[in-house]
């Protein structure tokens, strides 16, 4: 019992109490007051950052990533853009370098000019991989994926079930040695099925478990305990159960965790209307 500043210390204190001997915790009478200490209140969590340290954020993203330390890739920077040049020899490190540079703060674009050198695999060889490792992975075994190669290049057909389960099969080419360029082509069956960073509008036809008012309720307080995202920055709007998201963000990487905040929230689907401002 007792009062903390903020729902993480709660939790901790809750997961800190299961020690041996211990049958159950009751931690309804622990508080939480965000000025329980005012001096831990956040301030300034998000600060301009100059081209110069932003390149050197994303070099050092770049060094600790053990995909893409091996190769010499080189971030340029300038008003925020990254440029990324550099040669690697597989899909997935050129893939990793650009995931690591979207994810610094203060970028709002990158440019991905990695050389991909990858070894040299016969066409024959490469499409009987693509199907060992389509039917061999558990989560898009079940679908009946079709694929194509030409120079290098994977084309996906068939249907899934999900928009992750595309994601998926898209993931597990990637992966191969021999694969410069994945097309995907798969065809979504559930209408409902929707991955946050896709850009459609996504129908719902799912009646949500709560009000909109309390759903844009709970997302407001998730966005707010978020170290993530700027809650001063991001508004929230809720009609039957889909959120629409507007304002500005500083990073691809806050504005994915303010739509996971979204549907932690309790969102069926999320729209996201941020923009990226680094300024």
């Amino acid at each position: 019992m007792g009062t903390v500043g903020c729902a993480l210390v709660k939790t901790k204190e809750y997961n800190d109490a299961w020690v041996a001997g211990v049958k159950s915790v009751d931690a309804d009478a622990l508080k939480v007051d965000p000025n329980a200490d005012p001096d831990a209140l956040r301030k300034d969590k998000f600060i301009d950052k100059t081209d110069a340290q932003v390149q050197e954020a994303v070099q050092d993203a770049l060094v600790y990533d053990p995909r893409v330390n091996s190769f010499n890739v080189v971030a340029a920077v300038k008003n925020g853009t990254v440029t990324l040049t550099g040669t690697v020899d597989n899909l997935e490190a050129k893939r990793a370098a650009e995931a690591d540079a979207k994810n610094v703060v203060g970028v709002w674009q990158v440019t991905n000019n990695i050389m991909t050198k990858p070894q040299v695999v016969t066409a024959t060889v490469l499409d009987a991989n693509v199907d060992w490792a389509l039917i061999t992975d558990p989560v898009v075994d079940e679908y009946e994926i079709s694929s194509t190669v030409q120079n290098g290049i994977v084309t996906l057909q068939g249907t899934v079930d999900t928009y992750y389960e595309k994601m998926r099969a898209a993931n597990v080419v990637f992966d191969l040695t021999g694969v410069t360029g994945v097309v995907n082509n798969l065809k979504v069956d559930d209408a409902q099925s929707y991955l946050f960073w896709t850009d459609v509008d996504p129908v719902v036809t799912v009646v949500p478990k709560e009000s909109d008012t309390e759903i844009k309720k709970d997302i407001q307080n998730q966005i707010w305990w978020s170290p993530f995202v700027d809650h001063e920055e991001v508004t929230v709007q809720v009609q039957n159960g889909k959120a629409t998201l507007n304002g500005t963000v500083d990073s691809w990487s806050e504005e994915n965790a303010a739509i996971e905040n979204a549907y932690e929230g309790g969102a069926i689907a999320v729209v996201s209307n941020l923009k990226i401002d680094v300024h």
